[in-house]
């Protein structure tokens, strides 16, 4: 199964790395500004993912870590370009993962994978995630 994550080059992820703030910070004021913006960000389905997330976090292990199968369903998560840009300044980067599927845990929009049976495939400049990286790849 083919991931597509958030994190910094050392593999941390957005909640444990602090990024999710700076983008939570930057989105809300862009909602501000526009509340209209990012309606998949607040659709009845975000709030079901909450619930099964509650179901299903008791099987992880420290071992898991969170990705979207998609691009489009890691863009629900960080919706703004312009915050993926800052966040991106702030060390983070999309990596690809491939995940045995006998390892995860899905939900509608991510899946929770155990690192020690998924291969980090390419690293990108998160700015990709909305085509506002002029970079190509980035070495592993």
């Amino acid at each position: 199964m083919k991931l597509f994550r958030v994190e910094t080059h050392d593999g941390k992820g957005p909640w444990e790395s602090g990024l999710s703030e700076l983008n939570r910070k930057i989105v809300w004021a862009e909602l501000a500004a526009n509340p209209r913006l990012y309606p998949e960000a607040r659709a009845p389905e975000a709030v079901a993912l909450m619930l099964d997330y509650r179901e299903w976090r008791h099987y992880m292990t420290e071992h898991h870590a969170f990705g979207c199968e998609t691009k489009a369903d890691l863009r629900r998560w960080f919706p703004s370009g312009k915050a993926c840009l800052a966040l991106a300044e702030a060390g983070a980067v999309l990596t690809i993962y491939r995940a045995d599927e006998l390892h995860t845990i899905e939900s509608a929009w991510e899946v929770a994978f155990d690192r020690r049976h998924a291969k980090r495939i390419k690293v990108r400049p998160l700015g990709s995630l909305h085509g506002t990286s002029p970079q190509r790849g980035l070495s592993l």
